[in-house]
């Protein structure tokens, strides 16, 4: 095909070729030559929903954050500022009903008029996720017409080439997800139909996993494949039939056997995705509004209904100072990175306001909670140039810290044993309090005993094994410590030491024995019973901890107003 002739580009371009013929076919429109002019649209259109005496300022300021490395999403570079209805709004999800049209007896539209929102969506330039495990399986009755169903797979055939045939706004084709639940009965065909050459070319597929599936693969445990349709005359005849709860169970399936049948799927064509259902709604600090069953099509984003990705990354690369070491220490300049995020968050929300909407359901989701994304990339580079390995525990730290956006936080981390060895290579002058978590007694004695040679106050936790009452933890001098049986060992050592006061962290729960019977085997001489732990304890325990060495710092600041 004839390639259209290129308009000249700014000779000052440092763009490699492939990133000039990106901007050109995706981003630039009739008129603008290099990625100045597209900041500069950019930059207009969302500052063009701010007060009137404001726009100028944040048109600017827009700008200034594009050129630092604040960009948005492809819809935002491609549309925004242009006379065409399209939407700014990369990905949406959208719901899927058990009907074929109208809507289905819990409010979901139906599959074609799913499809209608899908295609208006598309065309205006979205990309859509749904979850078809609403959609009753293959063999469900079908009452009101005496046949059976043909499943949510079959259906899907139908989004696809709906996806094929639909324009999207811009130069590309719609993106699409589609997601079916790992109890739908015919979740087998959804994991494998990706093996037929064509098929469902324009999805992406990702199956919905439980925590109760996860726990019946390690247990080799069987699973149960239910919908809430009637099976039809045949699946009766199989040996379908009805639980308690009101679902019928079509069949039964080895849930380790189903779970390698994911694995092969997934090694020999890269589909289908796992998303943890689960754990994602736990996760979603609107999940008692909502509940969120699909991602968009790239998968990064977890949605309800009509939820759309109104995303935005920062190039994390353009905080760096003095690359891999030359002309100085490299260092990342978060101060400048607080300042970006910071306006990047407001451009994103003034997005919402100047997005074309495909539906009247996208906005209304949009207007009632905002959501926005502000990611970064580029970590991986940034790291190298930091000269920091990714494995590192340096690296993840800073890795964690600039997720943070954090600049005041400084971590160092040392994988280390504390011992005589290993002492002389922490300088303690540079810490204003140390917090002793350590096990081992010489290795805790000798933190205390350093701590008082570089005259650096510590906070030392004792026990925490073999308690169940977490409301039980006192700070007191070692001299008043009871109980403890670790408590103890510390104090008769710092006395020998001469080490004088050591503040503690301690519990007045005495320790419960483990009973005999669930003792596997007896304790020798040279082998005493391993303590165990409940989790909540040893938690409750460092909250203590933390807490305390706040307050001692705010003592020291002379700023501190709670009790003395």
């Amino acid at each position: 095909m004839k390639r259209e002739p290129n308009p000249p580009m700014n000779s000052t371009s440092s763009l490699q070729p492939i990133s000039l013929d990106v901007l050109r076919e995706k981003y630039l429109k009739t008129g603008e030559t290099s990625a100045e002019d597209l900041y500069r649209r950019v930059a207009r259109a969302l500052a063009s929903v701010e007060a009137p005496d404001l726009r100028e300022k944040y048109e600017t300021l827009f700008l200034e954050n594009l050129h630092a490395g604040a960009i948005g999403a492809g819809r935002i570079m491609s549309a925004a500022g242009t006379d065409i209805q399209a939407t700014l709004i990369n990905c949406f999800v959208q719901p899927v009903g058990d009907c074929i049209q109208g809507v289905d007896d819990e409010g979901f539209p139906g599959i074609y008029e799913a499809l209608r929102e899908a295609a208006e969506t598309m065309r205006r330039g979205g990309g859509v996720g749904y979850d078809f495990s609403r959609i009753r399986p293959k063999g469900a009755q079908v009452k009101a017409t005496a046949s059976v169903a043909s499943g949510p797979c079959s259906y899907m055939n139908v989004f696809d080439q709906s996806c094929s045939t639909v324009e999207s706004a811009g130069a590309r084709r719609g993106a699409q997800m589609g997601v079916l639940r790992i109890d739908h009965p015919d979740v087998h065909e959804f994991i494998t139909a990706k093996r037929t050459p064509g098929r469902w070319n324009n999805f992406n597929v990702s199956v919905g996993v439980s925590d109760a599936f996860i726990e019946a693969v390690q247990q080799g445990q069987p699973w149960e494949l239910v919908h809430r349709a009637r099976p039809g005359a045949v699946a009766m005849a199989q040996g379908a039939y009805q639980r308690a709860d009101g679902m019928w169970v079509y069949s039964t399936v080895q849930a380790r056997a189903l779970w390698d049948t994911i694995m092969k799927s997934a090694y020999d064509f890269a589909e289908p995705g796992i998303l943890f259902l689960d754990h994602i709604n736990e996760d979603n600090n609107l999940n008692y509004c909502e509940d969120i069953a699909a991602t968009n099509p790239c998968g990064e984003q977890p949605l309800p209904s009509y939820g759309c990705c109104d995303l935005g990354p920062v190039i994390l690369t353009r905080f760096v100072h003095h690359p891999f070491g030359f002309d100085g220490l490299p260092s990342f300049d978060f101060e400048a990175f607080e300042k970006v995020v910071a306006l990047q968050v407001r451009a994103l929300d003034n997005v919402l306001d100047v997005t074309f909407w495909p539906l009247p359901q996208q906005r209304d989701e949009a207007m009632a909670k905002r959501r926005i994304g502000v990611g970064f990339t580029g970590m991986g580079n940034t790291l190298a140039m930091l000269q920091l390995r990714y494995n590192a525990p340096e690296g993840r730290a800073m890795a964690a810290r600039i997720a943070d956006i954090d600049p005041t936080i400084i971590v160092h981390a040392n994988r280390m044993f504390y011992n005589a060895e290993t002492a002389p290579d922490v300088d303690l002058t540079q810490f204003d309090y140390v917090l002793d978590c350590i096990d081992t007694v010489s290795a805790k004695l000798l933190l205390i005993c350093c701590c008082k040679k570089a005259g650096v106050p510590i906070l030392c936790s004792m026990g925490a094994a073999n308690k169940l009452d977490p409301t039980a933890f006192r700070v007191a001098d070692i001299e008043k410590t009871t109980v403890d049986p670790l408590a103890k060992v510390i104090r008769l050592e710092c006395r020998k030491r001469r080490l004088g006061k050591v503040k503690v962290v301690f519990s007045e729960e005495q320790t419960l024995p483990p009973l005999q019977e669930e003792i596997e085997e007896a304790p020798t001489a040279a082998r005493r019973t391993v303590p165990a732990s409940n989790a909540f304890v040893p938690a409750a325990c460092g909250l203590v901890c933390g807490s305390e060495v706040v307050k001692d710092l705010l003592r020291k600041a002379g700023v501190y107003r709670g009790k003395k």
